[in-house]
């Protein structure tokens, strides 16, 4: 699509567009009527003119893979390899793949991205400092883009004088260091912005990988059927419908919004009732939004279905944990037991489900029991797993903390307190790493 920096006065640019245009500009036909004066004479209307031509217009065409491919280099970099990691740097990161080619058996990344002259031109040079410290988290004074970010971080990864210090700044930020003592890693603040400005041309490196051309396979592609679609939308749903705020104007939207999405959940369970997904869906959503009963209904009729389906399993034993609580309490002891009977059946069919893991867990979380270390151990091998997934992580940390293995907290919860990006979890991560002994905030 094309990214319009100032608008036409004149003719408007399509926001359509190919990776070949921006390369490649097509040649467009404009014609003119001519108008004939009392005495005979053509001629031309000048606002007819403009009206065909784009007037001091800015815009280059940026095509929807790049988009992706830098969305998955962050995400590829915070998943395995999580550290607390500046904004500005994963966005520079993701920039550095945006431009990516790859053929049959290489992969070449770090290219100049479309229209980096213009953006550049048009917003000028963003101070180091004002990155450095998180000023440019604010929204205020000069635009902060991601073409800032990739200018920065491509002279920090190819430079040889640079990289060095490059990976000093992260692991001083690794070790929950603050801003103005991991910026001593970068050395002279005025002899880094000198490097940042002078960095330019189209001379710029970039790095080519080989790899063996089988090593890389064609995807495998099929159509969905209507009710795998519907399915697909429904998990997409599944977190922004979960949480709702506490308390406040939006509470109520909120409640309606999960409310309709709850029914449109059980409607594709009764249309679709062959799909096993359905009920597993509808199981999670009811259990996660506080409706045992419910859960414990599509859950059964997921066993019915599919006798050793683990995650069935898993939200037969959250359903019946979460309705023991309500239990008289002479008889929870026993019924909690049952409970995690079904969990641990799950655990043992798959090993390696992680959601067995959390589930076993948050039942002693939710029957405000003390976790044991098996339980503990567990979180431990989801998090090995999983190393960027906040949700274990910040439970893990809480553990941590209660069996006072502070530094071992601290490091879990670095990369969820002070992530580059917000999370529901980032408040609590940040409120158990200051008990734990650090209190720096994200950045």
């Amino acid at each position: 699509m094309n990214l319009i920096l100032q608008p036409s006065v004149g003719r408007k640019t399509s926001r359509n567009c190919t990776r070949e245009q921006d390369r490649n500009p097509p040649i467009v036909d404009y014609y003119i009527s001519p108008r004939v004066t009392a005495t005979g004479q053509p001629t031309y209307d000048v606002n007819q003119i403009l009206e065909q031509l784009p007037v001091n217009e800015i815009a280059f065409c940026q095509w929807a893979e790049s988009r992706v491919y830098a969305a998955f280099a962050q995400n590829y970099l915070m998943t395995y390899f999580p550290a607390a990691y500046p904004r500005w740097y994963l966005q520079g990161f993701g920039e550095l793949f945006a431009t990516m080619e790859a053929g049959a058996d290489y992969v070449e990344y770090g290219h100049l991205p479309p229209g980096y002259a213009k953006v550049m031109h048009h917003y000028g040079l963003y101070p180091v400092t004002h990155i450095l410290d998180g000023r440019y988290l604010s929204g205020k004074g000069r635009a902060w883009t991601p073409y800032h970010a990739w200018r920065l971080v491509h002279l920090l990864y190819f430079s040889e004088e640079w990289k060095p210090r490059l990976h000093g700044y992260l692991n001083a930020l690794a070790r929950g260091d603050d801003l103005q003592t991991a910026e001593r890693a970068l050395g002279d603040a005025s002899q880094f912005q000198r490097a940042v400005t002078a960095y330019r041309g189209r001379k710029l490196p970039a790095e080519r990988m080989t790899f063996p051309a089988d090593r890389a396979p064609g995807p495998s592609i099929r159509r969905l059927t209507r009710a795998e679609a519907g399915l697909i939308r429904g998990r997409l749903e599944l977190g922004a419908r979960i949480e709702v705020p506490d308390a406040g104007p939006d509470r109520e939207k909120a409640l309606a919004r999960r409310s309709a999405w709850l029914d449109r959940l059980r409607d594709n369970a009764t249309r679709f009732p062959a799909l096993t997904e359905n009920h597993l869906l509808l199981a999670e959503a009811e259990c996660r939004t506080g409706n045992p009963e419910a859960c414990l209904d599509a859950a059964e009729r997921a066993i019915a279905q599919s006798p050793t389906e683990t995650r069935a399993l898993v939200w037969k034993g959250t359903a019946l944990t979460q309705l023991t609580v309500r239990a008289p309490a002479v008889e929870r002891r026993q019924r909690l037991a049952d409970a995690r009977r079904f969990i641990v059946k799950a655990n043992r069919l798959d090993p390696e489900s992680s959601l067995a893991l959390i589930a076993y867990h948050d039942s002693f979380a939710t029957a405000g029991e003390q976790a044991p270390d098996v339980a503990v151990e567990g979180l431990y091998k989801i998090v090995q797993s999983a190393p960027a997934a906040p949700g274990p992580r910040l439970k893990l940390g809480e553990e941590l903390i209660a069996r006072d293995l502070r530094s071992e907290a601290r490091k879990m919860l670095l990369p969820v307190a002070k992530g580059a990006f917000s999370t529901p979890e980032q408040p609590v991560a940040a409120a158990l790493l200051s008990s734990a002994g650090a209190t720096e905030p994200g950045r």
